[in-house]
């Protein structure tokens, strides 16, 4: 009897997520076709809303890992992208060197604006404790 009741609580809580996750976000024309304009071959396509803007993440044809800030009148306003380490500025890799002494650089993300200002979000790790830093185009660190 535990394991019908387990059985079924376990099945139920599945379903729940599964409806969360099919949920769909009612996007306008004019934000899809910005998108679709900009990447035609892009794959496993999640939309979800960021405040009064709509957030798309996709892989796009050279395999990057893509995510764009779209508002409602379909102008996008950041995109960020995730590259290897190796494509960091290597200001920001010798800042991590110098002064992350033992930490590994896990992922790194390239942020542009709508004005073409670019920034990096760089993440790092040592030991099991994760840090996130930020970076200006130069590879200044703007913050911890």
């Amino acid at each position: 009897m535990k394991n019908l009741s387990l059985s079924i609580i376990i099945l139920l809580f599945g379903m729940a997520l599964s409806a969360k996750e099919q949920k769909a976000v009612n996007i306008p024309a004019k934000v899809k076709d910005s998108f679709t304009k900009q990447y035609p071959n892009a794959s496993k396509v999640k939309w979800e809303m960021e405040g009064k803007s709509y957030e798309v993440g996709f892989i796009d044809n050279q395999k990057h890992k893509i995510s764009l800030v779209i508002d409602a009148d379909g102008k996008i306003v950041e995109t960020e992208t995730t590259i290897a380490a190796s494509e960091a500025p290597k200001v920001i890799i010798d800042y991590v060197t110098k002064n992350q002494t033992g930490a590994k650089i896990t992922e790194v993300a390239k942020i542009v604006d709508s004005k073409g200002t670019i920034k990096y979000e760089v993440e790092i790790t040592k030991g099991k404790k994760r840090t996130d830093l930020s970076f200006d185009g130069k590879g200044n660190l703007i913050k911890k």
